[in-house]
């Protein structure tokens, strides 16, 4: 009983100020300045969701959004597949450096090192203004915990399935996209 007790007090602490902060959403400015730390509102404002939509242009950010997410997730989809992909099916020189330098990165949080050589690249490649140099960006910053992932998924399935695809004519990238993927 205690534990729960204890838990449900840590929860309460923690979803607080969410609770908080939803409920003076629908707050007239007003009661929000004077109102004191009313939890509820006195006067109930849904209007606020819809002028906060109109002035802060909330639509075009919304499209942003769902803009850059899709091409990110669509491009680092296929970088980190292709890079498990040769990692997990194939020999080649320097396969090993490559792993041992991918892990050596895992744990590496490079954001503030890593930031002023991005924006200087995509800078030079004349796409900062634009939200398809943070696209450039999210994509080809390789995250090793994806690749590895992949790897681990493309090992699983067993390479006579490959050899039987070689022998009905199938390329390595036709391999890939329509067996493994």
């Amino acid at each position: 009983v205690a534990l729960y007790l204890v838990l449900a007090a840590i929860a309460l602490f923690a979803v607080f100020p969410i609770v908080y902060a939803f409920a003076g959403s629908f707050k007239p400015n007003m009661e929000f300045v004077l109102g004191g730390p009313r939890l509820l509102p006195q006067t109930w404002r849904p209007q606020n969701y819809v002028d906060a939509w109109k002035l802060a242009n909330f639509a075009r950010y919304t499209w942003n959004s769902v803009f850059v997410t899709t091409f990110v997730v669509m491009g680092s989809l296929l970088v980190s597949s292709l890079g498990g992909y040769a990692l997990a099916r194939y020999e080649f020189p320097g396969k090993r450096i490559v792993t041992v330098a991918l892990v050596a990165t895992l744990f590496y949080a490079g954001g503030t090192i890593t930031i002023y050589p991005l924006f200087r690249i995509v800078k030079f490649l004349h796409v900062h203004r634009g939200l398809w140099g943070l696209i450039l960006v999210q994509v080809l910053s390789i995250d090793v915990a994806k690749i590895f992932l992949f790897m681990g998924y493309m090992r699983g399935i067993p390479r006579e399935i490959d050899e039987a695809a070689i022998i009905d004519g199938c390329s390595l990238f036709r391999i890939y996209w329509r067996i493994l993927m």
